[in-house]
């Protein structure tokens, strides 16, 4: 792993692998269908018009007036979560915004091939954000994270010039972006039958997004301490070595 801020770099290196990469739509897939292969049962709906509970079950109700019953109702239905809306269950205080290419390997000039085998954090590159590189099989997965988009933006643009400098092109074979919904430390499931999970209940944390590493080894204390001293004042008031 490496960190960087402006023209500073720390490198934490472990003995065994700490972080795994995939992507995205194969590893939903595989999810999907190990829920099928133990007995879930999918349907596809094109949205949600309402939810009504009573002591006893939940009760969706589909935009085509389609009715499911349960006992509970477990909202997972993202940065946008439609259960969140009609239930007013909790009301994110924030929503931040990050933006990734794809950019397959064969684009990349053989002089920057090093830089693209290493995962990559670039604080300093976006304003209240960072930028990213996540090496995989055939390309690298390059993006730009801000947690207050307000006041700062991401854009392709911004991307492809983060790209063009750091990995020598900007030949995305993919470019897409998406919300990520923060400030779940204030949400209180209340609700008896009704409960929110991931997005949909703000649960990424603001500092870093969707990017979450464990680090379980003692003697890399000194490194992340390293790294941490690299974060201006205000990034360090969202960070904590542990």
């Amino acid at each position: 792993l490496r960190v960087g801020y402006k023209n500073t770099t720390r490198s934490l290196v472990a003995a065994n692998s700490f972080c795994a990469f995939t992507v995205r739509e194969q590893f939903d897939d595989y999810c999907l269908r190990q829920a099928l292969d133990a007995g879930a049962k999918l349907t596809i709906i094109d949205g949600l018009k309402d939810i009504q509970t009573d002591q006893h079950q939940v009760t969706v109700i589909t935009s085509r007036r389609e009715t499911f019953r349960s006992r509970f109702l477990i909202g997972a239905d993202g940065a946008h979560s439609q259960v969140r809306r009609i239930t007013g269950l909790f009301a994110p205080a924030r929503t931040a915004i990050a933006v990734e290419g794809l950019l397959s390997r064969s684009h990349i000039p053989s002089s920057y091939l090093e830089q693209s085998r290493h995962m990559t954090l670039d604080f300093g590159v976006q304003p209240l954000g960072y930028g990213w590189l996540f090496p995989k099989a055939d390309h690298v997965n390059v993006g730009l994270y801000t947690y207050l988009p307000e006041k700062s933006r991401v854009s392709r643009r911004k991307l492809a010039a983060y790209a063009k400098a750091r990995l020598g092109s900007d030949s995305f074979r993919s470019v897409c972006g998406y919300p990520i919904a923060t400030g779940g430390e204030s949400y209180r499931p209340h609700h008896a039958r009704i409960l929110l999970v991931g997005d949909a209940a703000g649960m990424a944390e603001a500092l870093l997004g969707g990017v979450f590493i464990t680090l379980l080894l003692q003697d890399r204390r000194p490194q992340l301490l390293s790294i941490t001293q690299l974060l201006t004042p205000r990034w360090r008031r969202h960070s904590a070595v542990i």
